[in-house]
């Protein structure tokens, strides 16, 4: 099975120096996905000011149990995901690999819980823009713009956690296929900083969609 290790590739001049390059191509990567969700995390807020009563109207359809769930089903996956970074960093491979492996399964609940209820939402009409039943809310315009952030906003994030789960995943595969090749530790860290980076966006819009109704 494949190790970390501090071989260096041709561009770079050490090992620190290629470290710093792939952290700083990270970090520049997530700093533009923080810009993008920050525009629709704005959007949210500005909108909900002008329609707080429709918003904790539809906020109130959405399945607490279902998010908390969610929310539950994510911290454990970073969990797992921090730990299979330290174990792989102490060459633990066995036990890094599973942890990574866990954790990308956990990402594959979150995203069918998600689709489940998305289902509830297309079973209860309430889809903004194709299939939106206006008399079950006493503010039809306020909750079909919610739903619509709801579904942008979540599906967004889905999106990503997917790519993550193809990431770690494919990151598993590929290091067991290395069976004694070395593995650059910055590989492991830049998939690590991704899921914590959609993890976190999660943390955000969990108590912004399903806890509003209070």
């Amino acid at each position: 099975m494949g190790h970390l290790s501090q071989q260096v590739h041709e561009a770079y001049h050490d090992a620190p120096h290629e470290k710093r390059t792939g952290y700083l191509g990270m970090w520049a990567f997530l700093s533009s996905e923080i810009l993008f969700f920050g525009a629709f995390f704005l959007a949210y807020t500005v909108i909900r000011s002008y329609h707080l009563e429709g918003f904790r109207e539809a906020a109130s359809e959405l399945s607490l149990f279902w998010g908390t769930l969610n929310t539950a089903v994510l911290l454990v996956s970073s969990y797992l995901i921090a730990f299979g970074e330290k174990a792989l960093e102490a060459r633990k491979m066995k036990a890094g690999l599973w942890s990574w492996g866990c954790a990308a399964f956990l990402g594959v609940v979150f995203l069918a819980i998600k689709l489940y209820e998305y289902w509830e939402k297309a079973h209860k009409h309430h889809i903004p823009g194709l299939d939106f039943k206006a008399e079950d809310f006493e503010h039809p315009h306020s909750a079909e713009l919610f739903q619509f952030l709801y579904f942008s906003m979540t599906g967004l994030h889905a999106f990503h956690l997917f790519v993550g789960i193809c990431w770690i995943g494919g990151m598993v595969w590929w290091f067991r296929s290395r069976k004694g090749r070395v593995i650059q530790p910055t590989y492991v860290t830049c998939a690590a900083l991704y899921w914590h980076f959609v993890d976190l966006v999660w943390v955000f819009l969990y108590p912004l969609l399903y806890l509003i109704r209070a």
